[in-house]
């Protein structure tokens, strides 16, 4: 037969009861009396407890109105959460793992619809004494339906007021479907310390308003696997994610951290900031920089240049991003080593609005080879800088960009700034930059494929430049006569030949008197090819034509024809073909 629950009594402090007596406990669970004794002045956590078994309940949680919460955004909660933390951190038991020490928590915390105001510093979470423990849990009714209000009366001048600190106690945290919202700068979410515990999720969760820190990790090891998945960031924040340096109290052991489909509107601040500490995967989402402009805001701030062996990695995919002011950036990186990859990545939708001298990305190593950087299918806007300080020795420094579409400048080169710190001039220390496969996608609607490689004949350790050829032509061959076609091709490049080469038909211009000629953007000659022979009956010729592009007149090639005057029949196009090296 069920069991009837009306008309039950609730325990409290000083209520005795026999033996098999039955009463509805503190977090609304009906318990049954197992063992004699008399009264207790606490329950959970106390002796008493163990004389009570659980016969019935509704769900595994501890639920803060329970424990007095009024949730109406003007009381202050403070003290109501910390009791239900308190009954919930109560209710660990021993580990089925008895060699590793730690404890699991059997209950979760439960926040109702509601806004509650917390001016305590770590009353959501107050893990700093007992034993280690695993599996805790916090869960609201969804995003802005629960509401934590956090507005500390004394923050601390360093930031030091945290609404939740977990000081090296809880393993498998979860927090779900909760906005957290504080207007006080000084103040952050959350501070772990750890020396060994790990595996943090947050789910359909938001944070919004004027933070110092989102997530403070220090200590000596671990500290690792953290995940945000659908969750929302926005407002002013020094940085969401931060881990300091050592002498702060970071440290190489913290790894891992991955963001799925989370949206992200900054008004102030960096949104990863790891000084240690790395392994960082974004997965789709929405990323946007809003500020005034008077501060440099990134995405990824990748600083320090001493890092241990495996931790140098960050990875960018299938997100967008909005820059929407020139001091802000999709990466800062000061890796020594490593890799960065950006892939499928659009961050070039505010390309009409900010200067295309914008740097969005920036890479600067003091030794070793730096790390490998990677662009594929990315739009992009703005300019790369990559700067050293170093000679660079023996190291292959290289970047790659693969199909990806530039919306603010004719070439690659274009693109890349190179920056020299110190007394560095040698060219050797910057990377080799490839392009391969890639277009500017320019306002003014010309296009040009860029597919070229850049410091080639400079770089420490750089392969040989490759060989590469450039039809100028559009879509229904060279130029008729009187029209002109104009490119552009990679600065530093350097032609071999020129090949004219069309082969013979009936079709066509009949005429002798037809040239073709190249000039670069002063004008130069750079090939002249005009035989003398008629047009339709084809030709071929290899005109050796050794050239440096080192300047922006040299790279501009324009190809003019005089003399043809009939259209060329689209079976049989001519070709004007350029060699070059890059």
């Amino acid at each position: 037969m069920p069991l009837v629950t009306t008309g039950i009594a609730a325990w409290a402090p000083g209520v005795s009861l026999e033996q098999g007596q039955v009463l509805r406990g503190p977090d609304g669970d009906l318990i049954r009396r197992t063992a004699a004794g008399g009264a207790a002045a606490g329950f959970w956590g106390s002796a008493e407890q163990v004389k009570y078994a659980r016969i019935q309940r509704g769900s595994f949680t501890v639920n803060v109105k329970h424990h007095g919460a009024a949730g109406d955004g003007s009381t202050d909660d403070s003290a109501a959460f910390a009791r239900a933390m308190g009954a919930l951190l109560g209710t660990v038991n021993v580990s089925a793992f008895p060699t590793s020490g730690s404890q699991v928590s059997k209950f979760c915390l439960e926040i109702p619809p509601g806004e509650y105001l917390i001016t305590q510093p770590g009353a959501l979470l107050n893990a700093a004494s007992g034993a280690r423990f695993t599996g805790l849990a916090i869960r609201g009714a969804g995003q802005d339906v629960t509401r934590i209000r956090f507005a500390p009366t004394d923050p601390g001048p360093t930031g030091s007021a945290y609404l939740a600190v977990n000081n090296d106690k809880a393993s498998i945290l979860q927090i779900e479907g909760i906005t957290f919202s504080c207007s006080v700068a000084n103040a952050s979410f959350m501070q772990s310390i750890s020396n060994g515990i790990s595996n943090y999720s947050f789910r359909d969760c938001r944070w919004e308003g004027s933070w110092r820190w989102g997530f403070r990790l220090t200590g000596t090891n671990t500290n690792s696997e953290f995940t945000w998945s659908k969750c929302m960031v926005s407002g002013s924040w020094t940085s969401f994610l931060s881990i300091p340096s050592e002498a702060e109290g970071g440290n190489d052991q913290f790894l891992n951290y991955d963001f799925f489909t989370c949206s992200v509107f900054l008004t102030a601040g960096d949104f990863v900031d790891l000084q240690m500490g790395g392994n960082v995967n974004i997965w789709g989402g929405s990323y946007t920089f809003g500020g005034d402009g008077s501060t440099v805001q990134r995405l990824l701030s990748l600083r320090g240049n001493v890092h241990g062996s495996g931790v140098c990695r960050a990875l960018v995919a299938g997100a967008r991003l909005e820059i929407k002011h020139a001091l802000s950036q999709a990466v800062y990186s000061e890796w020594n080593g490593g890799s960065i990859l950006f892939t499928s990545v659009d961050m070039a939708a505010l390309a009409p609005y900010v200067p295309a001298s914008t740097v969005t990305a920036e890479f600067r190593h003091s030794a070793g080879p730096g790390p490998n950087i990677a662009w594929q299918s990315c739009s992009l806007m703005g300019q790369h800088k990559y700067a050293v300080s170093n000679s660079g020795g023996a190291y292959p420094r290289v970047a790659t960009y693969r199909n990806c579409d530039m919306y603010q400048h004719a070439h690659g080169a274009d693109m890349i700034v190179y920056d020299e710190a110190g007394t560095i001039t040698s060219r050797g220390a910057y990377p080799q930059i490839t392009f391969d496969g890639c277009r500017t996608m320019q306002p003014n609607g010309n296009q040009y494929a860029v597919d070229c490689t850049l410091n080639w004949d400079a770089a420490s350790n750089a392969t040989s430049g490759r060989e590469r050829i450039l039809q100028l032509s559009d879509s229904y061959g060279p130029p008729t006569a009187g029209g002109s076609w104009t490119v552009q091709l990679p600065l530093g490049a350097v032609i071999s030949k020129v090949v004219f080469d069309r082969p013979s038909s009936g079709g066509g211009y009949a005429g002798t008197s037809w040239s073709y000629v190249i000039t670069d953007g002063a004008s130069t000659s750079v090939a002249t090819y005009s035989p003398g022979s008629p047009w339709n009956a084809g030709f071929h010729s290899e005109i050796a034509a050794w050239r440096k592009l080192d300047t922006s007149a040299k790279r501009t090639l324009t190809l003019t024809a005089t003399g043809i005057t009939a259209n060329e029949p689209t079976a049989n196009l001519a070709r004007v073909l350029v060699y070059y090296i890059t």
